[in-house]
């Protein structure tokens, strides 16, 4: 298993923009932020949020309700690493550790 933990690849700085900016937008309509939640995560995602296994579901909730109450959001990295294929054209995997700090106001 191959992993990069170095400097960003395109996916990882793909999954970095694009999740920054789910928490970035400020007051998205519930199906824009289902749209662009679907465009970072397929169908068969598996989701850890504080180390429990949650529905996709469930965690598209909580990122909805902490978008809507949120004035401020700031988004740390601590562990992102990529898995390729092991299939060549195949697609790779992104596990991630992201530290997401929100203001309410």
């Amino acid at each position: 298993m191959t992993t990069n933990t170095g400097a960003p690849s395109l996916l990882n700085s793909w999954l970095r923009a694009h999740l920054g900016a789910i928490y970035g937008a400020s007051k998205l309509e519930e199906e824009e932020f289902r749209t662009r939640f679907s465009d970072i995560f397929t169908e068969s995602a598996i989701i850890h949020y504080n180390h429990e296994l949650i529905s996709q579901e469930s965690f598209l909730q909580r990122l909805m309700a902490a978008n809507f109450a949120s004035t401020d959001v700031t988004t740390t990295w601590p562990k992102l690493m990529e898995i390729p294929s092991k299939d060549e054209g195949g697609d790779s995997e992104v596990c991630f550790r992201c530290v997401i700090a929100v203001e309410q106001g």
